[in-house]
């Protein structure tokens, strides 16, 4: 995604602290090699939840957290983007998204596709949220199949489990899509009330899209193909 750096510290005084993949990656082998208290804790929390019981892609994807979430702390950043695919995947072998969902869990919201705007848009939500709730990062993506106010919000798999609707259903798997990558969250969300926001500018014009939203149950989505 694209965003205006210079804009964003002049008007906002919002600064980013751009970090490679090769230093991420980096970070994330320090992590494995220390194997300290918070990278056990994670692998637990992982394997807690998942259900394909694939051990060596879950310290792949509780390194890349703790990764995240050091360099996160050495810059004081109140979230992240990530690119999410599909060098990351060439290089770990492994999706972010739950990575991502565990970080946002813990307070430090964490987007997709290097998405600045949402990251800046997620760090409101969570303002405002006070505590009471957890922001998630989702596209808008297809209609209801039978209503015509509804639209299926998903992203991924990089929902905190805090907002799972059944954490019994609830598990860790692969991508359907990025070559059976492991570590997309996989879960239905809890229903209420939703607020919806968007930070976005163009031109050097900035603007809040934000409304209210509720809830509605739908067929699970069916994949399909065109060869």
């Amino acid at each position: 995604m694209i965003c205006n750096e210079n804009e964003l510290i002049e008007k906002f005084n919002v600064h980013l602290y751009p970090i490679t993949l090769h230093d991420l990656m980096k970070k994330m082998d320090e992590a494995e090699k220390e194997d300290g208290e918070e990278y056990r804790e994670t692998v637990r929390l992982i394997k807690s939840i998942d259900r394909i019981g694939d051990s060596q892609r879950i310290f792949k994807v509780a390194a890349l957290k703790v990764a995240m979430k050091r360099l996160a702390q050495k810059y004081r950043c109140r979230a992240i983007a990530i690119q999410c695919w599909t060098a990351l995947q060439e290089l770990a072998h492994i999706m972010p998204c739950h990575a991502n969902a565990l970080l946002t869990d813990e307070g430090i919201p964490t987007v997709c596709e290097t998405d600045i705007h949402g990251a800046i848009t997620a760090v409101m939500m969570q303002a405002v949220g006070m505590g009471e709730t957890t922001p998630f990062f989702a596209d808008l993506t297809v209609r209801h199949p039978t209503n015509e106010n509804a639209k299926l919000l998903w992203h991924c798999g990089n929902f905190p489990y805090s907002l799972a609707k059944d954490k019994g259903e609830a598990t860790v798997g692969e991508s359907r899509y990025h070559d059976n990558h492991y570590g997309i969250s996989e879960w239905e969300l809890k229903e209420g009330v939703l607020t919806v926001a968007r930070f976005d500018g163009d031109h050097g014009e900035y603007k809040l899209f934000i409304g209210e939203a509720n809830t509605t149950t739908g067929p699970k989505n069916v994949e399909l193909r065109l060869d």
